[in-house]
């Protein structure tokens, strides 16, 4: 029984699991699935986020690169040529001036210029201006201006290399197609290419519309696509904005993009315009950008920021073209761009939040930065050139009858390079070989020679065509030039302060206006032209030298030959200045509160010397008077209207000489003129009073008042008793305006400084005198010595009565060494006035005079007139070179220039200076420079025959050309420290291209 009971309980226990152990085992399965479904999950996210993350930043980084790739190449070659607008023309105006010669566009502009071949006043309404190639077209009225076609005007074109610069939105122009579109010159939009864009007024264009690229966003919601990118662009084809047409840029309109960047996700989108239509085509780049944003700097390095944009704003009007537009002027500034680029992934993620974004803040983001500096903002392009060289221009005719003014016309040339200017060759000598003279005449086909023409024998004329690949000559046209011209009566002249209520006076000076336009004499204005014709001047052309004379009185009935009569201009003084129509002339010598009386009269050139003129007499070149001395002079007034101000205080009077018979004196005294008021201010002063003191009992007394009113600066008193102590002090008085006395001049009295010697350290010649100054390098400097110690030196430089530089005082002492100012009118003597006091206040005084010559010219002979100025024999291997003094000074030799013949192999070896023998040269073909040694000899004053030698190192044996050199350039050094540098011609062309600052 017990051992079936135990069977039987072993057979129980071996049933199965208990419902403890399964819910166990059941709760245990349970974690493990719920394990590995988290880590599946987890897995899952991870691979998904990776996934998002890696298509966001693919997606993100190939815009950004298609981005800032094209704005780096912002404004690339996208002005290729370069051309200035409107680079040649004035703008006609009505009632103006205009000589021959001038070049004008019309207004409005119509894309032609036009040469005026007549001068004169315009006409108060324009003429038709004619198309046609050289037509013609005269002014209406009495204007006798004539117009004639001269081509056409090259504008720059109006593009901008960035044409929107937003926040969120930027557009830029480059040509892009530079590289891929060879075949087209580069990617230019020319008569090859369909649609063309070129026109005469733009010839070479290189941005088409599809060129014009904008990168803005699309946002996923359609309906908050409510953005507009406007800007403004030439978009017609072909180009044909600017002043010719006088049309405005067209207005490209940008819609459906969102410029807030608040309504992610976007799409970033390329913009280009079509190429015929410029309808706006866009290209989608990426999807799900979160934001764009730019920020644009005017510096380089980013730090100036540009804050207040510019956006589109700010049309070019041809119509309108100086006009200053204050958008596009920003958007030139820009150098720099920050550019901000933001991806988000296409999914929000509930787990992940971006607390810096309110919009998106459950998308994660990938922000690409980058500061760009592209290139090529700020620069254009330059124009394109042939290499081909020009071909002859054709001289037409030259007309000689104004003083100095020849007037030639030519013709283009009719094939070759293209010419980049022309230049007026003339020379007194002949038409062979060379032409020591030349002026350009810029891209016109006439103008007037005559900077070095001195008239009276004949001179020969030549005309050159020129580009950066060389030059041609045109044929050579000779002609005597002289005088036949008079100048005409000017026909008003207007005073400040004088008559006319409305041109009110000015202090311290009169203004003088007369008209700009010199007319000359209606029965001697007529020019002789090469052929036998004739060419009427009505007036006097601007290369004309012509000068005027202005004669001032105290009365309005005087003749300019009176006593009384100053010629207050003169033709070796200032001329006066063009203030529009007028010019303008200041009186400033003329007195405050003092009326004067003007009178005015032309001369040219040729009133210098009567051989000039044809008939031969000076007076062919000298004007009539004007106003008509048998009618009242113009009235002028200067007026103080500065209240408090003085005139400054007179130097102290000197004595000049004296006389006493019985004991009863004349004491002539003399003082320098007041030129400056307390405020600094030029002055004249036309009124001195003179005090006249003398001791009684110890007390110095007034004894008289003299006043001088003409502006003297000297006086004779009379009555000065010998045997009492006298005293002389001087006052000038502007409008009642006092200035402190003088100090004075104590009489008689012994002077106890001894004698007063003045030298100047480095002279150039002269004794110092009125007649014979000094010569001196100015700014130099005076030095003065007395003989005994003495209180006070004083040292003034006047020139033409003006105080230059300001007055030098030296107390206690027995040298003085002052500073002499610049005396930049050269050839007009300067006072120097030293006035001495001693310790007994006695005054000595000393004038001395000085000048700064201008340096001799050169006189160098043309080997075609002189062929022994430079000599060679055919065959040899030494050329002499035969320099030519014909100053009056001695020159220093410093440096020789040659230039070689383009066809000459051989190189110099040596060339032999007098006084220094053979120097060893390293030569370069083309331009040689040789620097004379230091022991070379000076060229003699009035030296006709300096030799120098140089010998070639003929290369293989060969035997020198017969045109081994083309020129050579001398420079001098003179003896007043100046360089002059002089031109030997000995085949042709001048040495023009070899400046004085390159040979220094």
């Amino acid at each position: 029984m017990t051992h079936a009971l135990n069977s039987d309980r072993r057979r129980r226990n071996q049933a199965g699991y208990s419902l403890a152990e399964i819910l166990v085992a059941t709760a245990i399965f349970t974690v493990i699935i719920l394990a590995a479904f988290l880590i599946y999950d987890q897995s899952n996210k991870i691979f998904k986020t990776s996934n998002e993350a890696a298509d966001m930043q693919q997606s993100t980084r190939v815009a950004f690169d298609k981005l800032t790739g094209d704005i780096r190449m912002a404004g690339y070659d996208f002005d290729r040529d370069g051309r200035p607008m409107s680079s040649l023309a004035l703008t006609w105006k009505p009632n103006t001036t205009f000589t021959a010669g001038t070049l004008i566009q019309p207004d409005p502009a119509n894309g032609h210029t036009y040469v005026a071949t007549a001068g004169g006043v315009s006409h108060s309404s324009q003429p038709a201006w004619p198309t046609g190639s050289k037509e013609q077209v005269k002014e209406g009225g009495t204007s006798t201006i004539i117009w004639q076609e001269a081509g056409n005007i090259y504008y720059q074109q109006p593009d901008e290399q960035i044409e929107f610069a937003g926040a969120t939105a930027m557009t830029i122009r480059g040509n892009f197609d530079f590289e891929s579109d060879a075949e087209h010159g580069n990617g230019r939009e020319g008569k090859d290419v369909v649609p063309n864009l070129e026109s005469t007024q733009f010839q070479v264009v290189t941005t088409g519309n599809d060129e014009i690229v904008t990168y803005a966003l699309q946002s996923a919601n359609s309906a908050k696509n409510t953005g507009v990118i406007s800007f403004w662009a030439d978009t017609n084809v072909p180009r044909s904005v600017h002043p010719g047409t006088r049309q405005k840029e067209n207005e490209v309109r940008i819609t459906g993009v969102d410029l807030t960047n608040a309504n992610p996700p976007y799409t970033l989108y390329r913009y280009t315009l079509d190429p015929t239509t410029a309808r706006p085509v866009g290209t989608p780049l990426a999807d799900n950008i979160r934001s764009l944003t730019f920020k644009y700097f005017s510096d380089l390095a980013g730090t100036k920021e540009i804050t207040t944009l510019p956006n589109g704003d700010g049309p070019y009007d041809g119509a309108k073209p100086d006009d200053i537009v204050a958008g596009r002027d920003t958007r030139t500034t820009i150098k720099s761009i920050q550019i901000a680029l933001v991806g988000m992934n296409p999914q929000a993620d509930p787990s992940y939040k971006d607390t810096a974004d309110t919009i998106a803040p459950n998308y994660r983001k990938f922000e690409l930065t980058s500061m760009i500096v592209p290139r090529n903002l700020g620069r254009r392009g330059m124009q394109e050139f042939s290499t081909t060289p020009p071909q002859k221009p054709t001289l037409e005719s030259v007309c000689a009858g104004a003083c100095n003014a020849v007037y030639l016309t030519w013709s283009a040339p009719t094939g070759g390079g293209g010419v980049d200017s022309y230049s007026i060759l003339y020379d007194d000598t002949d038409c062979i070989g060379g032409f020591a003279n030349s002026e350009d005449a810029g891209q016109n086909l006439d103008g007037y020679a005559g900077r070095k023409v001195v008239p009276g024998k004949t001179w020969h004329f030549a005309v050159q065509s020129i580009n950066k690949w060389g030059a041609a000559t045109s044929n050579c046209i000779s002609i005597d030039v002289k005088n036949r011209t008079t100048p005409a009566e000017v026909d008003s002249l207007k005073a400040s302060g004088g008559d006319d209520a409305s041109y009110v006076a000015l202090e311290n000076q009169v203004e003088l206006k007369f008209p700009a336009l010199i007319k000359n004499d209606s029965a001697a204005n007529e020019a002789s032209c090469s052929g036998g014709t004739k060419l009427q001047q009505p007036t006097m052309p601007l290369a004309e030298k012509r000068y005027f004379r202005v004669y001032r009185a105290r009365r309005a009935d005087f003749d300019i030959s009176d006593a009384d009569v100053q010629m207050v201009l003169h033709e070796n003084a200032p001329q006066p200045t063009l203030n529009g129509t007028d010019m303008v002339w200041l009186d400033t010598k003329a007195a405050n509160c003092t009326d004067y009386y003007y009178r005015i009269q032309v001369v040219d050139y040729c009133a210098r010397d009567k051989d000039m003129n044809d008939p031969k007499v000076a007076s062919k070149a000298i004007g009539p008077v004007f106003p008509h001395e048998s009618d009242a002079a113009i009235k002028g007034r200067a007026n103080r209207t500065t209240a408090g101000v003085t005139p400054a205080k007179a130097s102290a009077p000197v004595r000049v000489s004296d006389s006493c018979p019985a004991g009863l004196c004349s004491v002539t005294l003399s003082w320098n003129p007041v030129t400056k008021d307390s405020a600094g201010n030029t002055i004249a002063i036309d009124k001195y009073n003179i005090k006249v003191e003398k001791k009684v009992a110890g007390t110095w007394t007034t004894e008289r008042t003299e006043t001088i009113t003409d502006g003297s600066t000297g006086i004779t008193l009379t009555g000065i008793i010998q045997a009492l102590e006298w005293r002389f002090s001087v006052q000038a008085e502007d409008c009642s305006n006092l200035a402190p006395y003088s100090d004075p001049l104590y009489y008689p009295c012994s002077f106890a400084g001894g004698t007063i010697t003045v030298t100047v350290p480095t002279t150039f010649g002269g004794a110092g005198t009125s007649g014979d100054p000094w010569i001196v390098e100015s700014p130099a400097t005076v030095g003065i010595t007395t003989g005994s110690p003495v209180k006070q030196i004083e040292i003034a430089v006047f020139q033409n009565d003006v105080q230059v530089g300001t007055t030098s005082t030296f107390s206690n002492t027995t040298t003085a060494s002052a500073s002499l100012p610049d005396l930049s009118d050269n050839g007009t003597p300067a006072r120097v006035r030293i006035l001495v006091t001693d310790n007994n206040n006695c005054t000595m005084y000393a004038d001395r005079y000085i000048m700064d010559a201008a340096a001799p010219t050169c006189a160098l002979a043309d080997r075609n007139s002189d062929p022994s100025v430079v000599a060679w024999t055919s065959g040899s291997n030494t050329v002499n070179l035969k320099l030519k003094n014909s100053s009056n000074v001695q020159l220093t030799l410093e440096k020789i220039i040659i230039r070689w013949n383009p066809a000459v192999g051989e190189e110099l070896d040596t060339v032999t200076f007098p006084g220094s023998g053979a120097v060893g040269v390293s030569c370069q073909l083309g331009t040689t420079t040789i620097t004379a040694p230091s022991g070379t000899s000076k060229v003699a004053a009035n030296d006709p025959g300096y030799n120098i030698a140089a010998n070639f190192d003929l290369k293989g044996n060969k035997k020198l050309p017969s045109n081994p050199i083309s020129s050579v350039c001398v420079v001098y050094k003179v003896p007043t420290g100046d360089r002059m540098l002089c031109s030997i011609a000995p085949n042709f062309g001048a040495c023009a291209d070899v400046t004085g600052a390159a040979c220094q």
